[in-house]
């Protein structure tokens, strides 16, 4: 008997693992190429809702167990509104890879890294996995030992790409050489067609117009296409474009409600406006956001009562419409009712809890009924739950310079900036910077922000401000000026320039253009009232007393808690040796400023005059 070593593996021929791995790296490079500019597409269709407005993904949101009764979107899957698609675990890989990002959600709002991350991610992870349960080795077998690894006919999930490539080989044995040569050059045509095709496609979906454009020419008889190409329209601020679509899908389907109410909010037209959201109720009368926007309407006209009726039925019918809680609760604080006024944005902020407007809106009504306190929770939450709400940012800056914190105020002021570089933004740092006087800093913001929005009177004006507090008198006149030439009725112009050339000691220029200013007519007393007590310091620098004294006395009737006009005065009867005059006016000048040191100091002075006036008249008498 010879016994024998035991079976021998199988021969293989040198090359064959070669040809394998070029195979599989040639599919792989194939697939990069067909599908790797998708990489960069926005976020588009389902990924706005799965991602960006998933409440279970934004960043700042706690990891709570929803995750696992929720939907795609977010939403519970018991809830009506669901679309049942449940895919837990590929939420909680977006949640995973947005909870280390909390300020800078870098993952978040950037598709291009996101899906680059997943796709690494989930290749890394199934390759370790794969190698974990080998145990980092290949496995020792041969093909007796397992016949159907070795198999080149278990190819699983590619069926019909086995059928046609086994067909194609059937054919080219059947051919002659110059046959299947031409069959095979056919087919790789084919495949680049496709691979063509592919990319091409893949173009589509690199942006949400690309996407409804697609959609408007592949079906341009299908309203809803119309209608969400108009959507995206309108978010994007072509308005003429978005109503052309929405009147198109309402040509092809006239009882689209929804469309009828978009499209009354890009009419001009107020009676138009309110044509349209009556029409959209009459076919939905519980359309809430038509609700929501015949309200908002009828309350531009002053039909409050209507107006609050119209939106408690938009609330009714969506709880979840945060917009229509702070509409409401800012039109009855309007009509000074804070107290239903506070319980509409606590419901509002009970069934909309992931609305960062809300909250910031409800911070706002905090600091206008005295509870700036409250407010900062609020306006932290808004900006928890949105990290670019650049607007909440702001207002929490506000908040802390009206408290005194400047540095605080400061510091939200600049995280704004980083979110968003607005003038709307620039200009409250400017602000703050000027009353610190922190001026070249100011002067730095304020330009940058004139730059941004160089039609905005404030701005400029601001801006030439802060130039005459730094001596910048010559720029500062001419900016001014240019405003005046736009603007004659600008009063704050008039005032700036009377600073500038009292500064420049142009004392006729300034009085000419107090003149102007009063020529406008002012309606509040006050400004009248510095109006004259200005035009009185200048006419004092020209030593021309009668005439400033006229105007101080003019500036106390029109505003008698101007203590520094009653102090000029009694200054002028000082000089003029009309002494009881002089102590009447100081005296009236100290009740409303007691601590005055330079009250105190002309009272004393006075009180020596008039002694040595007493001692004078006494000699004489002797």
């Amino acid at each position: 008997m010879v016994v024998t070593g035991g079976d021998r593996a199988p021969s293989r021929r040198p090359g064959c693992g070669l040809a394998r791995v070029g195979a599989a790296a040639l599919l792989a490079g194939a697939s990069c190429l067909c599908y790797g500019r998708s990489l960069r597409g926005e976020f588009v269709h389902d990924d706005v809702w799965a991602i960006v407005n998933n409440p279970d993904v934004r960043p700042g949101a706690p990891l709570r167990w929803s995750i696992f009764s929720n939907d795609f979107w977010g939403k519970g899957m018991a809830e009506n509104t669901s679309h049942k698609s449940y895919r837990p675990l590929c939420v909680l890989t977006f949640k995973c890879l947005t909870a280390r990002s909390n300020r800078n959600f870098l993952l978040t709002m950037r598709p291009f890294l996101k899906r680059a991350t997943l796709v690494i991610s989930y290749v890394t992870v199934v390759l370790y996995f794969r190698l974990w349960i080998m145990g980092g080795s290949m496995p020792l077998f041969s093909e007796q030992d397992n016949p159907a690894s070795f198999s080149p006919y278990i190819l699983t999930s590619m069926g019909y790409c086995i059928l046609f490539v086994h067909g194609l080989s059937k054919l080219c044995t059947w051919l002659n050489r110059c046959g299947a040569t031409t069959l095979t050059v056919s087919t790789v045509l084919l495949l680049l067609l496709f691979s063509w095709k592919t990319v091409k496609q893949n173009e589509i979906w690199l942006s949400r117009e690309s996407l409804f454009r697609s959609g408007v020419q592949t079906l341009p008889h299908n309203a809803k296409v119309h209608y969400n190409y108009a959507n995206f329209l309108k978010d994007q601020g072509r308005n003429r474009e978005a109503i052309s679509h929405y009147r198109t899908a309402l040509r092809l389907y006239p009882r689209h409600a929804s469309a009828l109410n978009n499209l009354g909010t890009l009419t001009r037209d107020a009676a138009e406006a309110k044509m349209y959201y009556q029409r959209a109720l009459q076919l939905n009368p519980q359309h809430n956001r038509a609700l929501f926007n015949l309200g908002n309407l009828l309350k531009s006209q002053e039909k409050k009562e209507e107006a609050i009726t119209l939106l408690k039925d938009s609330i009714t019918y969506g709880p979840e419409f945060a917009d229509a809680y702070s509409s409401l609760a800012s039109l009855l604080a309007e009509q000074e009712r804070f107290k239903e006024a506070e319980e509409i944005y606590q419901a509002g902020i009970k069934n909309c809890p992931d609305s960062s407007d809300l909250h910031n809106n409800y911070g706002v009504f905090l600091v206008d009924t005295g509870s700036p306190e409250k407010a900062v929770a609020h306006y932290q939450q808004a900006i928890a739950l949105s990290p670019s709400h650049h607007v909440a940012m702001v207002n929490l800056g506000r908040l802390y310079r009206s408290l005194g914190d400047n540095s605080a105020a400061e510091e939200w002021y600049k995280r704004a900036l980083q979110v968003a570089r607005k003038a709307e933004i620039l200009s409250p740092l400017g602000a703050l910077y000027y009353n610190t006087g922190r001026y070249e800093e100011a002067l730095q913001i304020y330009r940058e922000a004139a730059a941004l929005q160089p039609s905005q009177r404030e701005l400029r004006l601001a801006l030439a401000q802060v130039l005459a507090v730094m001596g910048q008198t010559k720029e500062a006149e001419k900016m001014t000026n240019h405003i005046v030439s736009e603007e004659t009725g600008c009063l704050e112009c008039y005032r700036l320039l009377s600073a500038i050339y009292s500064k420049q000691e142009h004392h006729d220029k300034a009085l000419d253009v107090i003149d102007k200013a009063l020529q406008l007519k002012p309606k509040d007393p006050k400004v009248v009232s510095e109006l004259f007590f200005t035009k009185g310091n200048q006419l004092r620098e020209q030593n021309l007393l009668d005439k400033a004294f006229e105007s101080y006395k003019a500036a106390v009737e029109l505003n008698p808690d101007q203590a520094q006009a009653w102090m000029n005065m009694g200054g002028i009867q000082h000089i003029k040796g009309n002494y009881v005059s002089a102590r009447a006016y100081y005296e009236r000048a100290l009740q409303l400023v007691p601590d005055s040191k330079l009250l105190q100091e002309n009272l004393a002075k006075l009180d020596r005059l008039e002694k040595r006036l007493q001692e004078v008249r006494e000699k004489d008498q002797t």
